[in-house]
């Protein structure tokens, strides 16, 4: 019997340091960092800047936490759509409150990496807010901004049992949705969302068959479309979609 506990013992070990080590082997792709399992605090976590689900065998309070070594990562951290390098300050002196958590670690809790408002320069294809569409340019910024940093190389991740491609992180069912509003969208889901116009184009298509004043009852804004791009045709009734659109909002 004394055997079987400590095998049972060594094999609980075992597994809790493989489960950690999703957390210390998983390489943030915006902070360059590998994770570490702790508590979910803003003192603990500078920046706040965590993931759940990679350490299971934590308390639920626990959560894989990211944070840049020292402050020269905000300060040579070139921001795709801002069009230049952050500085640390209070959040409360950031120009339009557009800033990014966990890159001034030394720094007092507050103070982040703050950067001018986004010029809406991202990616190649000639700046995010070109393509005419029912979604204002600075919107259509803000959401490329939040969904990717704008990021048009960032391919396809997995994301909530599906992959999400391109700088919008778009879907397959979402494409296939703008496709029917839209004879402009190429024929592949990935090579269409990976590129930049292509992939504003897919959101105009998007948003012109579910952000409708017909279908929701009023004109909507930049919260519907950017609620309903992330919750799906009725993301703007639901309060799961709430964060998403503090994150968009706080951008414009």
């Amino acid at each position: 019997m004394k055997v079987l506990l400590t095998f049972l013992v060594v094999v609980v070990a075992v597994e809790a340091a493989y489960q950690e080590n999703a957390c210390s082997s998983y390489e943030h792709s915006d902070y360059g960092c590998t994770g570490q399992c702790m508590d979910n605090g803003a003192t603990a976590c500078p920046g706040g800047n965590t993931i759940s689900g990679l350490c299971p065998q934590q308390a639920n309070h626990v959560k894989c936490c990211f944070t840049a070594d020292s402050d020269t990562e905000c300060t040579s951290y070139n921001h795709p759509t801002a069009g230049s390098v952050g500085h640390c300050i209070d959040t409360s002196s950031c120009p339009n409150g557009y800033y990014i958590s966990g890159l001034c670690p030394t720094k007092a809790a507050g103070i982040k990496c703050c950067f001018d408002k986004p010029t809406g320069t991202c990616g190649s294809g000639g700046g995010v807010g070109t393509q005419p569409g029912p979604v204002p340019s600075d919107c259509m910024a803000c959401i490329c901004e939040v969904e990717s940093n704008c990021n048009e190389n960032i391919g396809c991740r997995w994301d909530v049992n599906s992959d999400s491609c391109g700088p919008f992180q778009i879907k397959n069912d979402y494409y296939s949705d703008a496709k029917l509003m839209s004879n402009n969208l190429g024929t592949d889901w990935v090579s269409c969302t990976t590129e930049q116009e292509c992939a504003e184009r897919t959101v105009q298509a998007y948003m012109s068959r579910y952000a409708t004043s017909s279908r929701i009852g009023y004109t909507p804004g930049c919260e519907e479309f950017a609620r309903i791009h992330n919750g799906g045709p009725n993301g703007y009734l639901y309060s799961s979609t709430d964060g998403y659109w503090s994150k968009v909002s706080a951008c414009l």
